[in-house]
């Protein structure tokens, strides 16, 4: 039989050296389309020394005549009758500057 530990496990010192990210990378996979205003649908991989995640479906829109912008991945439902989207997940404002710009330079670089 497994017996459960009296106290909590102490992940103080897990969490304050998973907090140290010395070199990171963003890697684009860009698959370009042409259905209206939507370009392309991106997949983005974020690396640390502490691994990867991949963040998939963000979307790369490009209206007449404008540059080209970048959505990022959301859900919808359905609430009071009324389609709503909400964000898959949140990031900095650094960070989304970044993933942003990664996406829309491959997208460039891809024409």
């Amino acid at each position: 039989m497994r017996t459960m530990p009296t106290e909590p496990p102490d992940y103080t010192s897990i969490c304050m050296e998973d907090t140290i990210m010395t070199e990171s990378s963003i890697t684009v996979d860009l698959r370009r389309i042409e259905r209206g205003k939507l370009k392309g649908f991106a997949d983005v991989t974020l690396s640390s020394e502490l691994g990867e995640v991949t963040i998939k479906d963000f979307k790369v829109f490009q209206n007449e005549g404008e540059q080209p912008h970048v959505a990022f991945p959301t859900t919808s439902f359905v609430k009071n009758g009324t389609p709503t989207y909400k964000p898959l997940f949140d990031a900095s404002p650094s960070l989304a500057r970044q993933i942003t710009q990664a996406i829309l330079s491959r997208y460039a670089a891809s024409a």
